[in-house]
């Protein structure tokens, strides 16, 4: 199953993970990176707060990176900004278990 999983992910990503806010705004970890999968399409997506904005891209990547809500991804040279991040578990069913993540 890993040889599959590292065929899905071709992409590379570079997240600095929200830590919180300080006395200067937000503030973020380390930038760690992350091989991901990219999808490229705009969709509305519910955020933590229950309102609903345009995602612009939804990344996929292993299922322990660690991506909060309102984390900065850049992939492509380009930088978003996370919605939300769920983990996805295919259980019993063959399906690798990932971290979806929605941008904006």
């Amino acid at each position: 199953m890993r040889a599959v999983i590292g065929r899905l992910f071709g992409h590379t990503c570079t997240i600095r993970a929200y830590t919180g806010e300080g006395a200067r705004g937000a503030q973020y970890a380390t930038a760690v990176t992350e091989k991901c999968r990219l999808n490229e399409a705009r969709r509305f997506a519910p955020t933590a707060g229950a309102s609903e904005v345009l995602a612009e891209t939804v990344i996929y990547m292993r299922a322990a990176a660690v991506c909060p809500a309102r984390s900065k991804v850049t992939v492509n040279n380009r930088e978003w900004t996370v919605i939300r991040s769920i983990p996805r578990n295919g259980g019993s069913l063959p399906t690798p278990a990932h971290l979806e993540v929605t941008l904006t």
